[in-house]
């Protein structure tokens, strides 16, 4: 009888354990990420759009910020606790293990850091810490801490995982610095269009942009025209922010203005190509693509 009690309290705490994991990817998800420079913040986001089907395995789509061409692609072996990015770029599928959310302290683990401002080869990063810190929901959940390993000479800054999260730095940049005064940092997440982390020492609340947005841009009336050497954009409602990037998913323009219902950019210094322009407004986010001759 002992013999079996003991069996069940150890198949009991394995359980209980194998459910303490909380998933980085929901059915969808939503980073929002601050830069500043010189006083001046901005914030970009990111966020899971969709699932497509590679060599029989069912990846989430990241959209967003650098990841317009919907060649970015995420998925996870929750059971393992490790997250995969699979890139389709000009037609080569390549895959890297971005996250082992089963890593102890003191083990070492090789940050790959693809199609960001980091190395993509960021070296060997060791697992100093795990700390048990509570997120907005009031659970608490396990914040990951690495420094570069002796011998890396690649990254010379310290990395932050949050379970559920991910990296705060890019999500495609587990080894990336979080600093909103270098490349940037996460400062919300959500899950399922609910808040799940929040940094109010970086910003005053945190809202998603992605919840709702079909109905939203469905009340805004966009025209793009494209013109011999000009491309004009046209709104219903303010224009705050507008993004050009190539066919590689390489931003080409950025420019931020006042509230604008009409900008207008030159083109004549770029090839001819297909673009995809981001247009973000006072409550709408939007995405086209465009063919400039």
């Amino acid at each position: 009888m002992k013999s079996i009690l003991l069996l069940f309290i150890v198949f009991f705490s394995t359980f209980l354990s194998a459910q303490e994991y909380t998933p980085m990817l929901a059915e969808t998800n939503e980073w929002h990420f601050t830069t500043c420079f010189q006083g001046d913040c901005g914030e970009d986001v990111y966020y899971t759009d969709g699932e497509m089907v590679v060599e029989g395995n069912v990846y989430k789509i990241l959209d967003g910020y650098h990841y317009i061409s919907r060649e970015f692609l995420l998925r996870e072996e929750v059971v393992d606790k490790q997250v995969y990015l699979a890139t389709i770029i000009g037609g080569v599928f390549r895959e890297n293990l971005l996250y082992d959310f089963s890593l102890e302290i003191g083990d070492e683990f090789e940050m790959i850091n693809p199609i960001s401002p980091f190395p993509e080869d960021g070296g060997m990063f060791t697992l100093e810490d795990i700390q048990m810190l509570e997120l907005v929901d009031g659970n608490l959940y396990k914040h990951f801490y690495f420094s570069p390993s002796a011998g890396n000479t690649i990254s010379t800054w310290d990395a932050v995982w949050v379970e559920g999260v991910g990296s705060l730095s890019l999500p495609n940049a587990p080894g990336g610095n979080p600093s909103i005064d270098s490349a940037g940092q996460v400062s919300c997440a959500f899950r399922n269009g609910t808040v799940f982390y929040s940094d109010f020492d970086i910003v005053d609340d945190c809202v998603p942009s992605i919840l709702a947005l079909d109905e939203v841009i469905a009340n805004n009336r966009l025209i793009i025209v494209t013109g011999q050497e000009k491309l004009t954009i046209k709104s219903d409602q303010q224009i705050k922010k507008y993004q050009l990037f190539d066919s590689q998913g390489k931003e080409v323009l950025y420019k931020v203005v006042d509230r604008l219902f009409e900008v207008s950019f030159d083109t004549a210094h770029l090839n001819q190509d297909v673009y995809f322009l981001r247009i973000k407004g006072e409550d709408f986010l939007k995405m086209e693509k465009v063919i400039i001759n």
